[in-house]
């Protein structure tokens, strides 16, 4: 009976564990458009669509290509809590400066 809830309680070690190692990694997503404010560590994108997303770029941890500034079109890959992995200045694509 011991050995059968030493077992029991081992297997649901490993599955608490392997659980939380996701737990934390938020779903990663790409955001573009272009940059419409910048406060400290934290620049806000608006896209195409007219929706603003905050993001954080971290001066340790965030790839970052080109120059980030107001007005700059930028591709950002973000997790779902801000924290940008990845933020780099894009040329627009011909369609939208047409309009």
């Amino acid at each position: 009976m011991k050995k059968g809830l030493s077992v029991l309680f081992a297997g649901m070690m490993v599955v608490s564990l392997a659980t939380a190692g996701f737990a934390g990694k938020g779903h990663s997503n790409m955001v573009s458009g272009e940059v419409t404010h910048i406060e400290g560590d934290m620049v806000t994108v608006k896209d195409d669509k007219g929706k603003e997303h905050v993001l954080h770029i971290d001066a340790h941890a965030t790839k970052k290509e080109g120059k980030i500034e107001m007005g700059a079109h930028v591709e950002a890959d973000a997790e779902s809590n801000g924290h940008a992995k990845s933020i780099k200045v894009a040329e627009k694509h011909e369609d939208m400066k047409k309009h």
